[in-house]
């Protein structure tokens, strides 16, 4: 049995204030004590790759397995720069345990 959390974002800011998640943990260390697994909310406003690249990062380091969900264009209209699919995958790839 694995343990999957929908964090979104390791910016707990941005999670809280603008998403919020309801997740009282600041730190993904100590979100890391309660979950295998997250998943992460890529192409919302306000995110930027080099946030996006950071909570990767910060999911490989601490988790078993990090799972990317894509926000695309859609009635509320809450899209940003990485809403493109292709344009995560190539410019996150570099990333990715293989």
């Amino acid at each position: 049995l694995k343990i999957k959390m929908g964090v979104e974002t390791f910016d707990f800011d941005f999670r809280e204030k603008v998403l919020k998640k309801g997740i009282t943990a600041e730190s993904p260390q100590e979100i890391a004590k309660y979950a295998d697994e997250v998943c992460l909310l890529f192409g919302l406003t306000g995110q930027t790759l080099n946030s996006m690249k950071k909570d990767i990062e910060t999911g490989l380091s601490l988790f078993e397995r990090v799972c990317i969900n894509i926000m695309v264009e859609n009635s509320t209209n809450e899209t940003g720069p990485g809403c493109d699919p292709a344009f995560c995958r190539k410019s996150l790839s570099c990333l990715y345990r293989k």
